[in-house]
Formats: structure tokens, sequence, C-alpha cells
């Protein structure tokens, strides 16, 4: 729809990847590409570490998944929230001015 803000994922062991790190606040959408051998997710966290919104696990065969979140400003942490990959550097941060 208009307005809505396109950022790209990527996520891979181990690390997760975003076109951008800084989007308006508003609606944005997440094109969430798993470019590893391995199964993974795509989950954002607020700052109080409250989660959003999440794709569910799904390996790379599956092609790219979409997920539609609306943003306040803040900082948010996105990740793959599978036990232990986070911790070994499959997260990034978000800003949303």
């Amino acid at each position: 729809g208009a307005g809505r803000h396109l950022c790209l994922a990527t996520l891979k062991e181990w690390g997760l990847d975003l076109s951008q790190t800084e989007v308006p606040a508003g609606a944005v959408r997440f094109v969430v590409t798993n470019t590893g051998r391995m199964a993974h997710n795509f989950t954002i966290k607020d700052a109080s570490g409250k989660v959003l919104a999440n794709t569910s696990n799904f390996p790379p065969t599956a092609g790219a998944q979409t997920l539609d979140v609306t943003l306040t400003p803040g900082t948010y942490t996105v990740y793959c929230s599978l036990p232990g990959h986070a911790a070994r550097g499959q997260q990034n941060t978000l800003v949303v001015k």
C-alpha cells in the first residue's frame, strides 16, 4: 500500500542483515530471505522486550517471507528466536525515527 516502507532482511548462519537500520515511523514491510542452510525466523521486539511480530521458522527453500508491522519511534531488536541463534550474532538493531 501507499506509504508502506520496505526493509529487506537476510538471515544466515550467523547474522541478520538489514537493507537499512533506520526507517521512518509507520507501516513497515519486512521481506525476509533465508540464505543460510538451517531454518530460521525473523522476530521483532521493542525496547521493553515485547515481541511485536514474527515469521514462522522457515527453511531457505521456502523463499522470501513478508512481515507487516506498524512501528512507532524507538529502538527495536530484530533477531532469530531459535535457541542460541541471536547469541551467535543473528540479530540487528532497527531505529525508527
